[in-house]
């Protein structure tokens, strides 16, 4: 394993409103819970992508349970087929997800431009030969999740993005319902040790987090959240429609951010 990077101890803040080198910092370290920023896309925005995005239609993740819909690949799914089957095809869903942006905006552009201008570089994330990841989903989450972490030093050790420290994702709320679909995030990083509570394919059984603290968000269309994917973390489901734009956010060196899917 190519663990480097002890779990941190827990918040000592609340949220922050700002993205900020500071609260970057402190998101990656596990000082804050969240980063929130509320007015990060207008509405109008949000609603043209999701209709950009409905030209091509979502598919499930191969083996989740509750299904989970999206438009995109993820090193999770081909991490129980191929490498060299994900960056083949990576190359044609990023020419996909690039015609969603140039149609409507491009939120992983907008995000990187408001790292950069914290201090911070932010690319995609590349093999050892210079083949590019695959970043950003547009993901549907109505049936919730289950308990879990994204994080992966511990669930893809094999790939090039095993070697970063630490580890974030990032949600842009394209839709959301007014009071159901929360997030909610324990104030508890994975470790090794915690595997024997692994349940399935990417679950936990919910005794890894008890008793611990926790904090939960209603989204709403136009925030972005990023928060810390190493801290367990579950969706609820909703009845109404739950569209998101995401991606990993990995950490390599105190200036540095790669992100991919």
């Amino acid at each position: 394993m190519r663990l480097t990077t002890p779990a941190h101890a827990g918040w000592s803040a609340g949220p922050a409103e700002e993205l900020t080198r500071a609260s970057l910092h402190q998101l990656f370290t596990n000082q804050i819970p969240f980063i929130r920023l509320r007015n990060f896309a207008s509405v109008a925005e949000c609603e043209q992508l999701v209709k950009q995005a409905g030209r091509y239609g979502f598919s499930p993740y191969r083996g989740v349970e509750p299904q989970i819909n999206k438009i995109g690949i993820t090193v999770f799914e081909y991490n129980r087929l191929s490498q060299e089957r994900y960056f083949s095809d990576a190359a044609a869903a990023t020419t996909q997800l690039q015609d969603i942006f140039d149609n409507s905006f491009d939120p992983i552009e907008r995000l990187m431009g408001q790292i950069q201008h914290a201090g911070m570089h932010a690319i995609v994330a590349r093999r050892g030969n210079g083949q590019p990841y695959y970043a950003g989903l547009v993901r549907r989450i109505e049936n919730g999740t289950l308990l879990h972490i994204d994080f992966a030093p511990a669930e893809q050790q094999e790939w090039e993005v095993a070697g970063i420290t630490h580890q974030l994702a990032w949600n842009l709320y394209l839709r959301t319902s007014e009071d159901q679909g929360k997030t909610h995030i324990y104030n508890r990083q994975w470790t090794p040790q915690d595997d024997v509570f692994r349940d399935g394919t990417y679950g936990y059984d919910p005794q890894v987090a008890a008793g611990c603290q926790q904090i939960s968000f209603q989204p709403r269309p136009g925030e972005l959240v990023i928060f810390n994917t190493r801290n367990f973390h579950y969706v609820d489901p909703t009845p109404d429609e739950r569209v998101t734009v995401t991606s990993a956010i990995g950490r390599i060196s105190d200036d540095e951010t790669v992100f991919w899917s």
